[in-house]
């Protein structure tokens, strides 16, 4: 982070502008060139651009034919590669240079038969029970007959275990109830090693299945902390997990006295250092501590509130926030708080009524007492606007149920919503209200989620959301 010398200021001094302004030169020369026609390489038709490189059309067509045929040739670039030829020559004289293989092998190998078409090499149960014997697994199947069996073994601690003998060999898989932290997916090996290497001393249980009916895919048992991953595909309602899978799995974890994270791919995807942050501050491991008396209180231009947010909360930017108070320590930006018009409509309280709608601080860094003197420094110039009353949401996927930190502001709670959902495509979430009807759509009867179903989406649901008031 860096302290601009006013709103304009996007970048810091240095290189960083250097980028920006030869970035905004490159715009400048592409939106210059005048378009000129070309001929779609893959379909013929006709085409505009200004790029004088661009070959293709870019339909969805002609898109998957340039994926397909930029994978095959780098697949015939590695096959040259992992050949002694290179690959031209190779596939010039493919078939050549396998019957001379051939041919090596049946010299060497006069008892083995060996067709045209088939691999040199031939393995049979014994060869694969001794290879297995080396790694300390022993083989339980009576016979083998080709890398993709599923082979029952049983592994160095007694355990049972099926395996295709291809993936034993890549070492991609060995036992797994031995070893639960190797099978799990990318990020949460990310989170696991971010906090443990962080923090050597920190016992935590990888896929804890004995403190709740379900699984924690992260637990730390003397914080009394879990975390739980959800990559969009495979805890959307199309994969089975219901609407109230996750708030299931928070309302059990709270009622044993457990803090429950339910992190959803595209926030860590996008934003993995504020998540990681939240974890480790809510565990109680982040060193970096600062004193909000220490600090100095600033009203702070929207423009750079919203570029704040962006780098430190989950959410990023707000829609709008156009009263932003921050707290600087050392002339650098820590902690922020911003308000604005209520995103739902409370009747006739909407002109006295603001929402709280960012509090961020720092990836690495507790601000202690700064919400507390951010909203104190708030309050008298909400109170001057005309505004009655402050609104704020906790999402409870990563709000503390046992701490909130709008009772301690002096906030109550008013309500509490079960759940929700988003629908999402890919790694991408998108709000019930961002996809609502069209006019055309409303005519055909359907609910939104059959017609967004028809549409690819799939929808996932979160854990709920407590809705606090302030009376100012």
């Amino acid at each position: 982070m860096f302290s601009p010398k006013s709103g304009i200021n996007k970048t810091c001094p240095g290189f960083c502008t250097d980028e920006l302004r030869r970035f905004r030169e490159r715009e400048r020369d592409k939106k210059s060139r005048s378009e000129v026609e070309k001929q779609c390489s893959l379909c013929g038709k006709s085409f505009n651009t200004r790029d004088s490189k661009k070959k293709y059309c870019g339909s969805s067509i002609c898109e998957e034919k340039r994926v397909k045929f930029n994978a095959r040739a780098i697949e015939v670039k590695r096959a040259g590669k992992r050949s002694d030829y290179t690959s031209p020559r190779y596939y010039a004289n493919r078939e050549r240079f396998l019957k001379e293989k051939r041919d090596k092998y049946r010299l060497d190998r006069p008892d083995v038969e060996v067709k045209d078409g088939w691999s040199t090499v031939r393995l049979t149960r014994d060869k694969v029970e001794a290879f297995f014997r080396d790694f300390g697994y022993k083989l339980i199947s009576e016979s083998y007959k080709s890398n993709h069996d599923k082979l029952s073994v049983v592994c160095p601690k007694g355990h049972t275990w099926k395996v295709a003998f291809h993936n034993f060999k890549e070492g991609n898989q060995r036992c797994a109830v031995c070893q639960r932290h190797i099978i799990c997916s990318a990020p949460e090996r990310e989170i696991y090693g971010y906090l443990n290497g962080n923090n050597p001393d920190l016992e935590v249980t990888i896929h804890e299945k004995d403190v709740i009916s379900g699984e924690l895919d992260l637990y730390f048992p003397d914080q009394k902390t879990a975390v739980e991953y959800c990559g969009l595909y495979w805890h959307g309602e199309r994969s089975g997990k219901e609407r109230d899978y996750h708030f299931n799995k928070y309302r059990e974890c709270f009622t044993k006295g457990i803090r429950l994270f339910t992190v959803f791919e595209d926030e860590y995807l996008g934003r993995p250092l504020v998540c990681l942050s939240r974890i480790e501050s809510a565990l109680g491991l982040t060193t970096s501590r600062i004193f909000a008396r220490k600090c100095v209180v600033n009203k702070i231009d929207s423009r750079y509130a919203a570029e704040f947010f962006e780098q430190t909360h989950t959410q990023g930017r707000p829609t709008a926030a156009p009263h932003s108070y921050g707290l600087y320590y050392n002339d650098v930006l820590v902690q922020a708080m911003s308000f604005g018009s209520p995103v739902r409509s409370y009747g006739k309280f909407d002109k006295d009524i603001i929402e709280l709608n960012r509090l961020s601080s720092l990836p690495g860094v507790v601000v202690v007492g700064g919400p507390s003197r951010l909203f104190s420094a708030a309050k008298p110039d909400m109170l001057s606007l005309g505004y009655k009353r402050v609104v704020s949401y906790a999402d409870m996927r990563w709000a503390n149920p046992f701490s909130s930190i709008y009772e301690k502001l002096g906030f109550d709670l008013v309500a509490e919503k079960k759940y929700d959902y988003y629908f999402c495509k890919g790694q991408k979430r998108y709000s019930a209200q961002r996809l609502h009807k069209t006019e055309d759509e409303r005519l055909t009867g359907e609910t939104l989620w059959e017609l967004r179903q028809a549409q690819g989406f799939d929808r996932i649901w979160d854990c709920g959301r407590r809705t606090y008031i302030y009376e100012l």
